[in-house]
């Protein structure tokens, strides 16, 4: 297969950082172990079980007022806005095509719509084994991109069909752009942003010229809920965190009974939120969501680059008033529907 990653080179290369030391060499550790183990080759070691006492010392240290800013309150508000949005939507029948096709609708986006940048894609896609496709529906995201440099980079992309697999690649393709532009030197809790919005672009894209409207319609609620189910599981970590520290009764059934409600609260992940806190790229995501947008329905595509980078390098920030633009658009794009028999909500949860 032309798009193909060369495992037992990637296999190599692992093995010959046995012991890393330096930070370079743990980086690189990291990103061929997650390229494994996302294809399927490996199992990544196991989290850490977090211990009872240690677990309660971080409830005990945490300060409240961290989630006591404009961004949390501003995320509680959309949770609120979106509290009645569902999805239960699959693509339906589309047609196999060829991997060459994909590339091409994803070059032929860059050459109608992007082509300020199609000399980066052209780069990008220069190297087939650096890409890789891998039908697996049951994978809980669309694709990845792994960049440990601006000259060694790769791509996986697991969409279960030809037209999530050329918007995916896109998406990824330009986190790859973003490192060869010297993005990645920018604010990190902008980095999804030229991602998200040629996402966006390249659906409408391939719905100007393939009678597909309705399941890329599917596609697109799919991406926008993504990101929707970000904000609820952020806002329910929230509550879960306030519950322990305000509700005596809460937490003593939780103190008596830690083992077996760990699984189901995702203790590991409190602990490390209260710990650390979030990870800017868990942040990044729901911000460049939030502004990419914005972007998307405001501003002419010549000028997408120029408003992106402003962002990336401070020149602009994220504006409050944006938000109830935002709201419209999730609900016209995710209009509820009327047969409420079941509360029931199928999640689809992709992650990029």
């Amino acid at each position: 297969m032309k798009y193909k990653w060369q495992v037992d080179n990637i296999k190599r290369e692992l093995a010959s950082i046995s012991n890393p030391i330096l930070d370079v060499d743990k980086k690189r550790k990291q990103v061929y172990t997650s390229m494994l183990f996302d294809i399927g080759v490996i199992e990544k070691e196991s989290r850490p079980h977090i211990k009872c006492d240690d677990f309660f010392d971080a409830c005990m240290s945490f300060d409240m007022s961290y989630f006591n800013t404009s961004f949390f309150r501003m995320l509680n508000f959309l949770n609120k806005a979106f509290i009645n949005l569902n999805l239960d939507e699959d693509v339906q029948n589309v047609k196999e095509t060829s991997l060459d096709y994909v590339v091409s609708l994803a070059r032929d986006y860059y050459k109608r719509y992007d082509k300020n940048n199609l000399n980066y894609f052209k780069k990008i896609i220069s190297n087939p084994s650096r890409i890789n496709f891998v039908n697996d529906k049951l994978a809980h995201f669309l694709g990845r991109s792994y960049i440990l440099s601006s000259n060694e980079y790769y791509i996986l992309i697991t969409a279960p069909n030809f037209l999530a697999q050329t918007s995916t690649l896109v998406h990824e393709a330009k986190h790859v752009e973003g490192r060869l532009k010297g993005y990645d030197n920018g604010i990190s809790l902008y980095q999804e942003l030229p991602s998200y919005i040629h996402e966006l672009k390249t659906l409408d894209y391939l719905e100007i010229i393939f009678n597909e409207k309705e399941n890329i319609n599917i596609i697109r609620k799919q991406l926008i809920y993504k990101y929707i189910m970000m904000i609820r599981k952020i806002a329910s970590q929230q509550e879960l965190i306030e519950k322990l520290l305000y509700d005596g009764d809460f937490f003593s059934t939780i103190s008596a009974n830690y083992d077996y409600y760990y699984d189901e609260y995702h203790f590991d992940e409190l602990y490390d939120i209260m710990v650390h806190g979030y990870q800017s790229s868990t942040l990044s995501h729901i911000i460049s969501f939030i502004v990419g947008t914005d972007i998307y329905l405001n501003t002419p595509k010549g000028n997408i680059d120029n408003v992106v980078s402003c962002y990336l390098f401070g020149m602009f920030k994220m504006r409050p008033n944006i938000v109830e633009g935002i709201i419209k658009y999730v609900n016209d794009v995710l209009k509820p529907k009327e047969d409420t028999q079941s509360n029931k909500m199928k999640i689809i949860e992709k992650q990029y």
